[in-house]
């Protein structure tokens, strides 16, 4: 029995409803709730953050600074993971300039970013390109005061603490003021839109509705602690695999979706190398960290007398299923609406002719989102 109907309340009852992922200068890593303001710290990072970008291909991009007022500062491009919020330096220790705000490159690869970098001067647009690491300046914007950069769905937007809401040329980094009666509200540090609704934000410790076709930011969502947001993006549908797995039939066996992850569609989770017909189940889980006061992962080989298996998930909950004739198992699990945004994480174990007789697969970490 695959108890998919003790599953889909299951999934509902750990609902955190995080939606959004934000930075702040002082270094944070914050899940946020778009519609309560609820804040959640991932991680506790290096200072200096001031942009937050999702690239193309799903990548969560942002800098930091070094040095000091005495040395003078350096700005480095970090890529953050969006399940741990563990940072990496990409290009080494390469000054890319203080860049204040971020986005996907509209029309670009996916590993292409448009930014607004301080100069003391005009600000500039600039390209980067992540693949190469290389920097191209695209022109001054005119303002010096840009705080936030967006694609959003009437085109590329900035906004400046003076002059609010910007219209910014790709080609050329020309910024235009549409709305020079509106220039508030002031303090502002990101622009954000919905990539599901389109609809377009403004914040810092709090979060406005921003009417792009006149400039105008509505009433706030306060973000519980009021934290110095410098960026913030939607999540997406992501997927990443993790720890070890003890070997199927002929190498390796790993974990990972065979289907979009869309609420109110059923997911559907594979690992191969596994004997014809083989019996197995999919363990799902809500930690990655502990099971029953255990840590993570856990040696099962004194228990089952299996050959290197690990416990990689924490053992909330299982669907049942048998591999077909090529050793191919397949499981589906119903993902409801109440799994929006939600993060849980799913491992295979079988019955196979192997050393000690199973195959415990690696892990894998998912959050719905569409």
């Amino acid at each position: 029995m695959r108890r998919a109907a003790f599953v889909m309340p299951l999934l509902a009852a750990f609902l955190p409803a995080q939606d959004m992922i934000g930075v702040t200068f002082a270094g944070q890593v914050l899940r946020m709730n778009s519609v309560t303001g609820a804040t959640t710290v991932l991680a506790n990072g290096a200072a200096g953050k001031n942009c937050l970008c999702c690239t193309g291909n799903n990548r969560l991009i942002s800098a930091i600074r070094t040095g000091g007022l005495g040395t003078g500062f350096r700005h480095h491009l970090i890529e953050i993971d969006p399940f741990t919020g563990a940072e990496t330096i990409l290009f080494g220790q390469a000054d890319f300039g203080d860049l204040r705000g971020m986005t996907a490159a509209p029309g670009q690869p996916p590993d292409v970013v448009l930014a607004v970098r301080d100069t003391g001067g005009p600000d500039e647009l600039v390209v980067i390109d992540l693949a190469t690491g290389v920097l191209t300046v695209i022109g001054a914007t005119g303002f010096s005061s840009i705080q936030a950069l967006d694609v959003t769905g009437s085109g590329l937007r900035a906004w400046d603490l003076g002059a609010g809401l910007l219209n910014i040329s790709g080609s050329t980094g020309a910024a235009t003021d549409p709305f020079p009666a509106v220039g508030g509200p002031t303090g502002q540090q990101f622009l954000v839109t919905n990539p599901v609704t389109f609809a377009t934000f403004v914040g810092n410790t709090q979060m406005r509705p921003l009417t792009i076709s006149v400039g105008v930011a509505g009433l706030p969502i306060n973000f519980a602690g009021a934290p110095d947001l410098r960026g913030a993006v939607f999540t997406t549908e992501r997927t990443q695999r993790f720890g070890s797995d003890c070997g199927g039939i002929g190498g390796e066996s790993n974990v990972f979706a065979l289907s979009a992850i869309r609420v109110g569609q059923p997911l559907t989770i594979r690992s191969t190398r596994h004997g014809a017909g083989a019996f197995g189940a999919m363990v799902l889980g809500f930690s990655q960290t502990s099971h029953g006061g255990q840590p993570l992962p856990f040696l099962l080989d004194p228990l089952l007398g299996t050959v290197g298996c690990r416990l990689n998930v924490s053992l909330d909950a299982s669907l049942l299923a048998f591999a077909d004739p090529a050793g191919t198992l397949d499981v589906t699990l119903p993902l409801p609406a109440a799994a929006r945004f939600f993060q849980f994480f799913v491992q295979h174990a079988a019955f196979d002719p192997v050393p000690g007789g199973m195959t415990w697969t690696d892990g894998l970490r998912v959050r719905a989102a569409l």
